[in-house]
């Protein structure tokens, strides 16, 4: 018997760089589906399809598929079911636009950060702390929602679709505020909760308090003006105590040092209450779906 080295024949180089190339092809189509499946309920579906489509075709056999009839047909039925989709669910039975639902989940983040803001638990307070966290935590959850949505809403249609994107970039702009706050905030938190009374000033304690309860009532008023538009309510026009006015005589007076640590942390404070000051006059001067 002749037992020359199969690698040598043609077909088995054709197959073997063949598989390296379905397996390129079958890692670049899964990882798109797969990264269209983790975005908003509107745009998954997409995603299952697009994997569904492609498996049905090349993994129906064992052997490469070279046959486009199947191919044909099941793009079409996958085109189809998603028109079909569209049509019902976007014109028969539409439901709340997903730039409501933005919005919806903007204004419960704001909340969400009042809370947190308007809350100094003691150190010994086991419960109050877990609590912050669990609000921190349901904060963070908020901010994926809202860009979820908000990914959302470039795919919809109709009369309304230029208001909902003005909202859109509106609603994208104010959540880096909030999530400037949220990550300034932290360890203004922890310096409040668990630095040495020793320490601390009672200047500085002041100050934080102020802010932070300043800060508090502000997003209350941001989530209320923005709650108001969402249910075609008049919006609230009313100007906002500037944070940055609050800490100004603080800041400039006469009052004892404060140390290197308090010092780092009035940085962060005056950044806040600039990023909360600049967010509170967009919020009250930019109705929320104006387009000009």
């Amino acid at each position: 018997g002749d037992h020359r080295d199969l690698h040598s024949f043609p077909y088995t180089t054709l197959f073997r760089s063949s598989i390296v190339g379905f397996t390129v092809l079958f890692a670049v189509v899964t990882a798109v589906a797969a990264w269209l499946v983790t975005s908003s309920s509107r745009l998954s579906y997409a995603g299952l399809q697009l994997a569904l489509a492609f498996y049905l075709i090349n993994l129906s056999e064992f052997r490469f598929q070279t046959s486009l009839t199947l191919a044909r047909d099941r793009a079409i039925g996958v085109v189809l079911g998603g028109v079909m989709m569209w049509f019902v669910f976007e014109r028969l039975y539409r439901p709340r636009p997903a730039a409501d639902e933005m919005v919806a989940a903007f204004i419960r983040n704001l909340r969400i950060m009042s809370e947190i803001a308007a809350t100094s638990p003691a150190s010994t307070n086991a419960a109050a702390i877990l609590k912050i966290r669990k609000q921190r935590d349901q904060a963070y959850s908020y901010f994926g929602e809202v860009n979820s949505q908000a990914d959302a809403v470039p795919f919809e249609t109709g009369p309304e679709r230029a208001g909902h994107m003005a909202a859109r970039d509106r609603i994208r702009r104010w959540q880096a505020s909030l999530r400037t706050f949220y990550l300034l905030e932290a360890p203004l938190i922890q310096f409040r909760v668990f630095g040495d009374e020793i320490v601390k000033s009672r200047t500085f304690a002041r100050i934080d308090d102020t802010v932070r309860l300043e800060c508090a009532q502000s997003f209350l008023d941001m989530a209320r003006n923005l709650e108001n538009q969402l249910n075609n309510k008049p919006q609230d026009s009313a100007p906002h105590k500037s944070l940055i006015a609050v800490m100004e005589p603080w800041l400039h007076g006469e009052g004892p040092a404060f140390s290197e640590r308090e010092e780092a942390l009035l940085r962060m404070l005056h950044t806040i209450a600039a990023v909360v000051d600049r967010m509170q006059n967009e919020v009250v001067s930019q109705p929320l779906y104006a387009t000009d």
